[in-house]
């Protein structure tokens, strides 16, 4: 192609961005400047809906590319993918401009054969910096790129965000490593798994029955207003994102679909007038958006409602009947399992992870040997990945993908330091002066500063700063993928990570000194406390020979808790049974709203036949109505009488 001088326009240029996806920022950062004046360029992210054939539209895009732009790194200078596509286009005899976002070594540059090199190093931090005009001057202008506006800015601006939150799942990373590692002819494959909203298993509930269903984009579409229900790490958050991801998509193409909105509730703050004043602050890309939402269809997004429900129940409540009065917008709840106020809308619930699941989803990334040794992995830590479904895959699979001893050495007693180690090989920008070591302390103080927040997930970053050894922490692990930040708010990317990390502050602590007798609640049984699931992670950690004292120790306290630890470690069960069954019944025969709790305490401990012996010896030491209930906890047994 003849490149035009500045202002020339031509229709049918293609300016084509090749990127390596841990230059993914700067990519998308690159191609809205473009766009916003005028240049026909093309990205992946922005042009390819997630139901499409990923591999065909990038091949029929690089076969109409009439001009190409690098953004030049060290990983794509090293990557057999990016050269690949480079010698392609090389082929073709297209002019390829590089870009520089950030310092690389030139060891490798000689393979390259670029027309023009840009320095773009400090447009980045400072956008008024004249490489800009250098860069326009190369590019013409194209009628065919539409007139940008404050509906395509926002839905860019979205799907950017999307992207970047996606782009930092673990198993993104394990997908980045693994791919430059193989010889393949695809070029820059998906850092995660889109076709998990079609192919995934999910059960739905409505007008009081439920059924499985496998496509949550076929349920989207059917059902406006619906919650996405789910464990801790079972994915919700990240199975909305890519339905909103979706849904950005389809607006753009489209003025008459719904344009997403994600709001995040753990954003609210209680000096919050309203649900309007509140919008305003989180929608701020388009401006008067009641009027907007009188015209136009909007896709809302609820984050983090069960957390929001429990600290503000009035609000919850203003916001069920906002959500109920906007019968013609489409809206998405992401909630837990419970929570303080359940809406009354179709519920669509995140089934737990199989093994043949698992198996299929690491397929994606681990060859077939590794995928033999994820099994091992699976066997071992059953538990684990039972409580926290994709959490505690995706780490299996990034630790696998890197280093199968690894996995196997250090992510079963404490999965950080492997996995910054390995995070900090691969992201660029690493921090002089602070070392692995230095991040991890870090960050073990944030999860445990948290842990004592009122809302124990989140922190504002002031509050962040203040408490911080070195605030450039929060910086490096924003970097890295293990934080997240949202408006003025951080939190750890899952619960797992934050948990591990902060199970070392209450070892540090002492358990005793956070263990309290068990509460109750008439109709929920026993009322769970945010230091439960620490306590299991900490005995998880512990070596098989302290960790039956430990539970003794626990169940002193809180038999409760001390029989959720023996759930995951079945094999001590024997050692401890007949204490932990008569401190049980001791607290529950005295409670009436602990007995409740007691039938969910016992139905997951192994041995019902002896379990239920021992309730029978129990008998003799309570009067008539204390004895009754007894005996229907026995009956209720699964025993083969």
């Amino acid at each position: 192609m003849n490149i035009g001088a500045r202002g020339t326009v031509i229709n049918e240029s293609v300016i084509y961005l090749s990127y390596h996806n841990i230059d993914l920022a700067y990519a998308l950062q690159l191609s809205t400047l473009l766009l916003r004046y005028y240049r026909n360029v093309w990205l992946d992210r922005f042009e390819i809906d997630l139901s499409e054939d990923w591999s065909a539209k990038i091949r029929e895009a690089r076969s109409r590319a009439t001009g190409v732009i690098v953004v030049v790194s060290d990983d794509y200078l090293r990557s057999p993918y990016c050269r690949a596509e480079f010698e392609y286009f090389q082929a073709r005899a297209l002019p390829v401009t590089a870009v520089i976002p950030r310092d690389f070594s030139t060891e490798m540059i000689a393979d390259f054969n670029f027309s023009d090199w840009i320095d773009f190093r400090r447009w980045f931090d400072d956008p008024s910096d004249l490489s800009v005009e250098n860069l326009l001057s190369q590019i013409p202008q194209s009628e065919a790129v539409g007139k940008t506006g404050e509906r395509l800015d926002y839905l860019r601006a979205f799907i950017t965000d999307k992207e970047l939150a996606l782009a930092k799942i673990p198993t993104s990373w394990a997908s980045l490593r693994s791919s430059d590692a193989q010889d393949g002819a695809e070029i820059r494959p998906r850092m995660y798994e889109p076709s998990m909203i079609m192919n995934w298993d999910f059960i739905g509930e409505k007008s009081g029955t439920s059924a499985p269903v496998e496509n949550l984009l076929a349920w989207s579409r059917a059902e406006p207003h619906f919650v996405i229900r789910g464990g801790v790490g079972s994915g919700k958050t990240t199975f909305a994102r890519l339905l909103a991801l979706q849904q950005a998509h389809a607006a753009m193409r489209d003025e008459n679909q719904a344009a997403p909105i994600w709001l995040d509730l753990a954003q609210w703050d209680e000096n919050q007038r309203s649900l309007e004043a509140f919008i305003d602050t989180r929608w701020s890309l388009l401006s008067y958006w009641q009027h907007w939402l009188e015209r136009q269809q909007a896709l809302i997004i609820l984050d983090n409602w069960n957390d929001f429900a429990r600290s503000y129940p009035a609000k919850a409540a203003e916001w069920s009947v906002w959500i109920d009065a906007n019968a013609r917008q489409r809206f998405i709840v992401v909630s837990g399992l419970e929570s303080a106020l359940r809406l009354n809308l179709p519920a669509i619930r995140v089934v737990g992870m199989s093994g043949a699941r698992a198996q299929k989803f690491v397929g994606s990334w681990l060859s077939l040997d590794q995928q033999s040794s994820f099994r091992g992995l699976q066997k071992q830590k059953k538990a684990l990945l039972d409580d926290c479904q994709l959490d505690s895959l995706s780490l299996g699979v990034e630790l696998l993908s890197a280093d199968r001893a690894l996995a196997f050495n250090q992510w079963q007693s404490n999965p950080m330091p492997s996995l910054i180690a390995l995070r900090g090989g691969q992201a660029p920008g690493a921090i002089p002066g602070l070392d692995d070591s230095q991040l991890l302390t870090g960050l073990q103080r944030l999860a445990w500063s948290m842990m004592l927040q009122e809302s124990h997930r989140f922190l504002t970053r002031e509050s962040a700063l203040s408490q911080s050894i070195d605030p450039r922490v929060i910086d490096r692990a924003l970097d890295l993928g293990l934080l997240e930040e949202s408006g003025r708010h951080l939190r750890f990317h899952c619960e797992l990570f934050q948990r591990h990390l902060a199970a070392e502050g209450l070892e540090h602590d002492g358990l005793n000194k956070y263990l309290t007798r068990p509460e109750f609640d008439a109709g929920r049984g026993r009322i769970p406390r945010k230091w439960d699931e620490l306590t299991l992670v900490l005995v998880d950690g512990l070596a098989e020979d302290n960790r039956l004292g430990v539970i003794d120790q626990i169940a002193e306290t809180d038999p409760f808790l001390a029989a959720m630890c023996l759930r995951r470690h079945p094999v001590l069960f024997s050692q401890i049974q007949e204490s932990l069954i008569a401190k049980l019944v001791q607290l529950c025969a005295q409670n009436p709203a602990a007995q409740n709790a007691f039938r969910d305490a016992i139905a997951g401990l192994p041995g019902a036949g002896e379990t239920a012996e021992l309730l029978i010896a129990q008998l003799g030491h309570f009067n008539n109505s204390q004895q009754l209930w007894l005996w229907k906890e026995v009956r209720a047994l699964p025993l083969d009488l």
